[in-house]
């Protein structure tokens, strides 16, 4: 099985390159938000029977990774400590 790395990790690269391409900072949260819009914009488009399950299920999958992002940021807060907070590769890129 491949391991593409936490999904904090995919989506925080991920949200760099649309930062780049949209000129504006997006965050891990937003790029999460848009990947599960995509299937239900499938799901509502395609007229797929009832049965056709993939949408549903990669839809919560992408719930899944949301959560999952969120755990990995309050563990990244609590290892860095209370007063110290991340700046993210997005914004970085956006004022660039």
């Amino acid at each position: 099985m491949i391991e593409y790395g936490h999904p904090a990790e995919v989506y925080e690269l991920a949200s760099v390159f649309w930062s780049v391409v949209f000129r504006q900072a997006v965050t891990i949260d937003q790029v999460a938000v848009c990947m599960a819009l995509i299937k239900i914009a499938r799901e509502i488009n395609a007229g797929y029977p009832a049965d056709y399950h993939d949408n549903r299920d990669d839809l919560a999958g992408y719930a899944n990774v949301m959560a999952m992002i969120h755990d990995y940021r309050r563990n990244q807060e609590v290892k860095r400590g209370p007063n110290k907070k991340s700046t993210g590769g997005a914004s970085k890129v956006a004022e660039s």
